[in-house]
């Protein structure tokens, strides 16, 4: 959600945009087998459209 707002408040955006991030995330759960607290997310969005 946080690129979407980002994107939404940017007049001067020429469309389409491409938009991605990468990082570490922290899951608020009980580590399981397999499943870990810490994590690595990849996000990419794409906004407009192309004529």
């Amino acid at each position: 959600m946080g690129l979407t707002r980002y994107a939404t408040s940017q007049k001067s955006m020429k469309l389409p945009e491409k938009i991605s991030s990468f990082g570490g995330v922290f899951r608020y759960d009980e580590p399981q087998k397999g499943r870990y607290r810490y994590f690595h997310q990849w996000d990419l969005e794409i906004y407009g459209n192309q004529i």
